[in-house]
């Protein structure tokens, strides 16, 4: 029995005598977050995966596929899916409408601060909203080896004249998502920030992606 029927088949005996559960619901929202932050336990029982999930360091995530010997960006799955841990960043959306997006960085010792900066460059009002902050990779040699810390789904409004800006803070304590508890090898990293924006009548989706900067932990 995989690791969803088990979870499915928890639910449905924990609902038993009480009020309805909505199982199905539940499990696809699990589905969809897993398909950014997928847990990956060795023998490990499901209550712990349950209780547990992941641990957070430095206000990152940190989930433990296994040991890794390569360093950093070494010893990760070269399979993994695009946005996860030991994958590619996924292709970067074309450009198309007024708003840009950049990052200012600097380096604290074992965090990483700044601002995001979100632009209205074009020649009328831009009007939505997006994410409280944006979600910041950490990469090496091309492969994830830090993933956006969680935060609530909470949204603010967007409201930027020709030529206006929105700054978003940076906070990131680069951890290694390979292992937990293990901080990055000094070396050369990109951070990359990606940020939806919802504006129209119609809240269409924009995603804005940052050019990765590079830093250098010591």
């Amino acid at each position: 029995m995989n690791v969803e029927s088990r979870v499915r088949r928890m639910l449905e005996e924990l609902a038993d005598g009480a009020p309805e559960v909505p199982t199905e619901r539940l499990m696809t929202r699990a589905r969809r977050r897993r398909r950014m932050h997928r847990v990956v336990l060795a023998a490990v029982p499901i209550c712990v995966v349950l209780a547990v999930g992941g641990a957070i360091l430095a206000g990152m995530t940190v989930f433990s596929p296994g040991p890794n010997p390569g360093g950093a960006g070494g010893g990760r799955e070269a399979s993994a899916a695009p946005g996860e841990c030991g994958g590619p960043l996924p292709a970067a959306p074309v450009a198309t409408g007024p708003l840009r997006i950049g990052v200012d960085l600097t380096v604290a010792g074992a965090r990483l601060t700044g601002t995001t900066t979100v632009t209205n460059g074009g020649a009328d009002p831009v009007s939505g909203f997006t994410a409280t902050v944006p979600d910041y990779f950490v990469l090496s040699r091309g492969r994830i080896v830090t993933t956006p810390a969680p935060h609530r789904d909470n949204a603010v409004a967007l409201d930027l004249a020709p030529g206006a800006s929105k700054t978003f803070p940076v906070d990131v304590g680069p951890a290694d998502c390979a292992q937990p508890g293990a901080r990055l090898a000094p070396g050369d990293y990109q951070l990359v920030a990606r940020l939806s924006v919802f504006t129209g009548s119609s809240r269409a989706e924009t995603l804005l992606q940052t050019a990765p900067v590079t830093f250098r932990l010591v």
